[in-house]
């Protein structure tokens, strides 16, 4: 894996739902009862504008063979303890060189979208 694209939770009137800010572990073992992760980034997103059609922030990290990726919210866009917070979609990327054509046109995480 080299990264992976995400859309934060994009609810109309709800956006402050959406992650804030993640840290990233992985792990090369495939039992995910017995696995040792390794962090690997902690990473900023944009507040979702509520509205369809919104765009995939993308984050790099470094190259590994992972086969689990965990994430950890550490806060939420309205920084309330009592709210749930989400992500509306993820996916992972297997090499660096591929975010070039995948990711045209779509910020980087934390890049102010």
């Amino acid at each position: 894996l080299g990264g992976a694209l995400i859309w934060n939770h994009n609810q109309a009137g709800l956006g402050g739902r959406g992650v804030a800010e993640l840290d990233v572990y992985v792990s090369g073992d495939t039992d995910p009862l017995s696995e040792n992760w390794t962090f690997v980034g902690r990473y900023p997103l944009d507040q979702a504008p509520g509205i369809p059609g919104a765009s995939a922030q993308w984050i790099v990290f470094p190259l590994t063979d992972a086969s689990l990726v965990r994430f950890d919210t550490l806060q939420g866009h309205n920084g309330l303890e009592s709210d749930y917070v989400g992500l509306s979609e993820v996916r992972f990327l297997p090499e660096p060189a591929l975010f070039a054509s995948v990711c045209a046109g779509t910020p980087a995480a934390g890049a102010g979208s």
